[in-house]
């Protein structure tokens, strides 16, 4: 019974490993994120069975064929390899919400990675309880170098643009008040 189940997996993955194969839907090169397993990284090898995922920290995966046809499987750099960023952030209430988004886009415009078009925008998205919130929303066309990194470039560019022009990042702070018992 055991033997049976175990050939079924076999030819389940060798099977998704041709459908694979034959679809290019995925290919050795490509960058792909499996959201249900929290793998994100590149595709090294396609093997009959299974498919080596390398990951930014160069840790490998070998990920069954079948995986790929049952679940979701999201690659980066199928098709268009333009890949959209978004930063939320907030400022404080003294800011003038025209100057931020003027501010915000020039300093993320500058960043070497952040192409020119579509061109980035910086959008209100709601009035916090300490701050008025943003999203920047900018594009890259090489997301195989890595995401966290451009998004960590543009958070400095925000913070110097931010000091150099007098806009304030709040922080929460709540007041308590004692009232007298008698």
């Amino acid at each position: 019974m055991g033997v049976g189940f175990g050939l079924q997996k076999g030819v389940s993955n060798l099977f998704s490993g041709m459908l694979l194969l034959l679809d290019r839907s995925i290919k050795p090169g490509d960058v792909i994120e499996i959201p249900d397993i929290g793998t994100f990284g590149w595709v090294n090898n396609m093997a009959a069975r299974y498919t080596e995922i390398v990951t930014r920290d160069n840790k490998s995966f070998l990920i069954p064929n079948e995986d790929f046809i049952t679940q979701r499987v999201v690659n980066w750099s199928h098709g268009n390899s333009l890949i959209r960023i978004h930063l939320a952030f907030g400022v404080h209430y003294d800011s003038d919400p025209h100057q931020v988004t003027e501010v915000a886009i020039k300093a993320v415009k500058d960043l070497q990675r952040v192409v020119d078009s579509p061109e980035p925008v910086c959008w209100i998205t709601e009035f916090g309880d300490s701050s008025i919130n943003f999203d920047l929303r900018f594009w890259i066309k090489d997301a195989e170098k890595g995401v966290a990194n451009v998004r960590g470039q543009a958070f400095l560019a925000l913070w110097d643009a931010f000091k150099e022009n007098n806009i304030q990042i709040p922080y929460p702070h709540r007041e308590v008040y004692l009232h007298d018992a008698d």
